[in-house]
């Protein structure tokens, strides 16, 4: 069976200059000012809510995340973009990516790139090492190519 619980509660694009885009779901949190599409998802709609922390005793102490649940009948590349994050450049000082997880089983997690214009990095893939607690995961896009005089939005 294929359903998969996996909750997010930030995103972290390591210095843009000296400073952080941090996305978090908290009530004036970036992550609902932002545009959350589902994509290849049975019953997209439902799949992705924002929640109270089911967990904020642990690693994340917050009081929202967003929730995706990857459908039985989804693809196996279901998933989920967001818009409308302040737009930052792809370079040598923030090729680090990283997100909290509270997953119920051991599975991957992609995060992939993209510009407007549809150029985009290819997915970087990492699995959580922890069930039913919340562990951080690090994308590094060290070494991969820049958008062409893009950026990513």
């Amino acid at each position: 069976m294929k359903k998969i619980l996996l909750l997010i509660t930030m995103m972290v694009m390591s210095t843009i200059g000296r400073a952080q885009v941090a996305i978090d779901f908290e009530p004036n949190g970036t992550g609902n000012d932002l545009n959350w599409t589902v994509f290849e998802n049975a019953d997209a709609p439902e799949s992705f809510l924002i929640i109270d922390n089911p967990d904020a005793t642990g690693g994340n102490t917050s009081t929202k995340v967003a929730k995706f649940v990857a459908r039985q009948a989804g693809q196996a590349w279901a998933g989920l973009t967001g818009r409308g994050v302040t737009p930052f450049v792809f370079d040598e000082t923030n090729r680090i990516i990283k997100v909290m997880v509270w997953k119920t089983i051991i599975s991957n997690v992609g995060v992939k790139l993209e510009t407007n214009s549809g150029w985009a990095q290819p997915e970087i893939q990492v699995a959580n090492t922890k069930v039913n607690e919340w562990e951080e995961l690090t994308f590094d896009f060290t070494g991969r190519e820049n958008p062409p005089s893009e950026q990513f939005t």
